[in-house]
């Protein structure tokens, strides 16, 4: 048991990753081990409409085994399954696979991954969080093949994972606070994250339905707002973007969001968030006018100081669901307490 929830604690910091990225789908991470318990291959769902991750962990691993680079050359979802279908050689027989949320079993943008795990064959299959959706009856399929199936291992930190997902589920809308500021607590005085945390930044944006800021903000920054740092599969769309200001007269048409063909709104009064993935970016002032509808709030913290900090606070109780490192920073994905 204690081996299982060490390997299963890898596949929840890998699926951590693309946390938020992967919207309407949940972040996922699967492992697959061979039966000297060497690690063959470690994957996350990237993206919605990409391959899920125990197909991607499936497709490392099998090259590992194999060394065939047919499959490298393989990206469609579908067409992997066939391929690992036709060609697997009962060579998964002996290995374990891990994966944080039950296989679906629902046929959408891509094939259900239970059916593929039931063809393969695997040893054992060691599954974090239990389906809820339409996606449920995976456990049940494998072990109708005789596959041993552990369940629920790591349960809690795999149901903090499935968060953002659910809420996405429940009120067709996901609701994000971003904020980076240095030790210190100073977050104005410049560009403050690393590259690789600008990057992540910027893959939310790439797939996000609006982003807001706030008047101060804009007129401080004078930001672009888009997504030109996004890499591969994320495209560097220009989400619609909503600015919370006292006076839509008073605000000059000269800042360089005006500049880009996309939808800018002025709103006099804290709107309420529409459906889909909102990002709000700005202080802890912008913060607390949206603190009601916010779901998560996200931290980066850069390990720098600068001087002048302008600090602001409000009673607000969070709840750590996990950190981790990008780049040069540490970031803080909090929820209410």
């Amino acid at each position: 048991m204690l081996h299982d929830k060490l390997l299963m604690s890898l596949c929840i910091n890998k699926a951590w990753e693309s946390q938020t990225l992967t919207l309407p789908n949940p972040a996922v991470a699967a492992m697959v081990v061979d039966q000297n318990g060497q690690i063959l291959s470690l994957a996350s769902h990237q993206k919605s409409g990409l391959p899920h991750a125990e197909v991607l962990a499936l497709k490392e691993a099998y090259f590992t085994l194999t060394n065939d680079e047919r499959i490298q050359k393989i990206t469609d979802s579908k067409a992997l399954h066939d391929f690992l279908s036709t060609n697997h050689n009962k060579i998964f027989h002996n290995c374990s696979i891990y994966v944080t949320l039950e296989p679906c079993t629902h046929y959408g943008k891509t094939p259900p991954c239970a059916m593929l795990l039931k063809t393969l064959s695997p040893k054992r299959v060691i599954i974090g969080a239990l389906e809820h959706t339409h996606n449920k009856g995976g456990k049940e399929i494998l072990k109708a093949q005789n596959i041993e199936v552990v369940s629920e291992i790591c349960k809690e930190q795999c149901q903090d994972l499935l968060f953002p997902f659910i809420r996405y589920q429940n009120q067709k809308k996901f609701n994000l606070f971003k904020i980076a500021q240095r030790l210190n607590g100073d977050y104005k005085s410049g560009a403050i994250s690393s590259h690789e945390a600008r990057i992540f930044t910027h893959k939310q944006r790439s797939i996000s339905n609006q982003i807001l800021i706030s008047q101060n903000t804009l007129i401080a920054d004078d930001p672009l707002l888009d997504s030109r740092f996004a890499t591969e599969p994320f495209l560097q769309k220009q989400p619609c973007i909503g600015i919370l200001t006292k006076n839509k007269d008073s605000l000059a048409k000269t800042y360089k969001i005006f500049e880009n063909k996309r939808e800018v709104l002025l709103h006099t009064h804290t709107p309420i968030l529409q459906e889909g993935f909102n990002i709000i970016e700005g202080g802890w002032k912008l913060f607390q006018s949206f603190k009601e509808q916010i779901d998560l709030l996200l931290v980066h913290i850069s390990p720098t100081l600068r001087e002048n900090a302008n600090q602001y606070g409000f009673n607000y109780n969070g709840k750590i669901l996990h950190h981790q490192r990008i780049g040069e920073d540490v970031i803080l994905w909090i929820k209410n307490s």
